[in-house]
């Protein structure tokens, strides 16, 4: 028997070892307030931008989803992974704030239209270091909730609001920029051009 082979000294010795926590591990599975045919690109987008972010597992592509009553039917499985349980927990409530109150951040019905924006926007953060980011008002057209939904969009992205300067909005960095990237993300949502005059960084 295995147990058998354990040396109960050895094993006695354990009740005195210490413990202390390496890594905090978090499981979100966000999910559909209704039954809705969409693609869930744009929360993959915004998830795997999170400093915590780990992995998840979805279906890809545009798909039937119906009203979430449980696991089963969660629309991803979102990992975080952080040496912070503080801010693996500020990561969890930035997803599940933003299952809550902004569902339409989180999917789209047209094929690739606002996961290759969100992606532009990501793009331009990641390439910005220390700067700030100048975004022209009209990409709030393109933007679901309009000025608050660019907001909550930019916070994953480690971006916060610094104003605006006539047509032009500012957001300045809060946090560096996260070094994980999801495996496939190009795949997800297929890069397009950035939006002309929309976008630029000083």
């Amino acid at each position: 028997m295995a147990f058998e082979a354990l040396d109960p000294e050895a094993f006695k010795d354990w009740e005195h070892h210490h413990y202390r926590s390496k890594k905090s591990v978090l499981l979100i599975s966000p999910g559909c307030v209704k039954e809705m045919d969409a693609n869930a690109a744009p929360l993959v987008v915004l998830a795997s931008s999170l400093d915590s972010f780990c992995n998840c597992i979805m279906e890809t592509g545009k798909r039937h989803h119906p009203e979430t009553v449980d696991l089963l039917t969660a629309v991803a499985h979102i990992f975080l992974v952080s040496d912070s349980k503080e801010k693996a927990e500020e990561d969890y409530r930035m997803i599940e704030d933003l299952e809550n109150n902004y569902q339409d951040l989180m999917f789209e019905e047209e094929s690739g239209t606002l996961s290759r924006l969100l992606m532009d926007l990501r793009t331009f953060v990641k390439d910005s270091e220390e700067g700030i980011l100048e975004v022209n008002i009209r990409i709030l057209d393109s933007i679901p909730y309009g000025k608050e939904g660019l907001d909550v969009a930019m916070s994953f992205f480690g971006m916060v609001p610094a104003g605006r300067d006539g047509d032009v909005l500012l957001f300045v960095r809060k946090r560096p920029w996260a070094s994980t990237q999801l495996n496939g993300i190009e795949g997800v949502c297929p890069r397009a051009r950035r939006p002309s005059g929309l976008l630029r960084m000083v």
